[in-house]
């Protein structure tokens, strides 16, 4: 964990970036907390609640991610799969926009609260301190909120030449949209 002060057309499924969606941590969750073992999605479905054709998508998700890796030529929920993830050179880290106010002991509380270490780098959550009003620009995605696509740009420009590369990625696919429906729109006008 780290604390960072505050800082000024469909495609195809398989090409789609990983997102945590709930079903994702919650599967993820599970493999996570049990026995390393083969991994079925049928089973995985069972255990989790989720429908059986999500935990294998979310299956195949990690396997894109090279996390899970596909064993034998079974197809379908019994696929047998393994999970590779503790051996993963990357590891997917969180951002937590806090508000300035509640940057001190609140915030510290609520690490405490959740077992959280404070380390001087690499953390797997990192937290940033943020005007408050940023938060209220937030938009809701399954029940999480999340800043908008310029604030995380913004943010995220400011890392190493991956932070820079994901940052042109995203105004790529979030921003740039936004702007060349407006250009289109006006050029239509005349």
């Amino acid at each position: 964990m780290v604390r960072e002060p505050a800082l000024p057309a469909r495609e195809d499924r398989a090409s789609r970036p990983f997102r945590w969606t709930r079903s994702a941590l919650s599967i993820g969750e599970l493999i996570l907390a049990r026995e390393d073992q083969g991994l079925h999605a049928a089973e995985l479905a069972g255990a989790s609640d989720w429908p059986v054709p999500q935990a294998a998508n979310v299956l195949k998700a990690l396997d894109g991610q090279g996390w899970t890796v596909k064993h034998g030529g079974l197809r379908g929920p019994r696929v047998y799969r393994e999970l590779v993830a503790p051996y993963a050179t990357t590891t997917p880290s969180i951002h937590i926009y806090v508000a300035d106010e509640d940057f001190a002991s609140p915030l510290t509380d609520a690490i405490e609260q959740a077992g959280l270490r404070e380390v001087d780098e690499d953390g797997l959550v990192t937290f940033w301190a943020t005007d408050a009003r940023v938060l209220k620009l937030a938009s809701q995605i399954e029940d999480v909120p999340v800043v908008s696509a310029s604030r995380l740009y913004a943010d995220i420009s400011s890392f190493t030449a991956r932070g820079q590369d994901a940052a042109d990625h995203l105004k790529e696919q979030l921003i740039d949209p936004l702007h060349r429906a407006n250009d289109a729109a006006g050029d239509s006008s005349g």
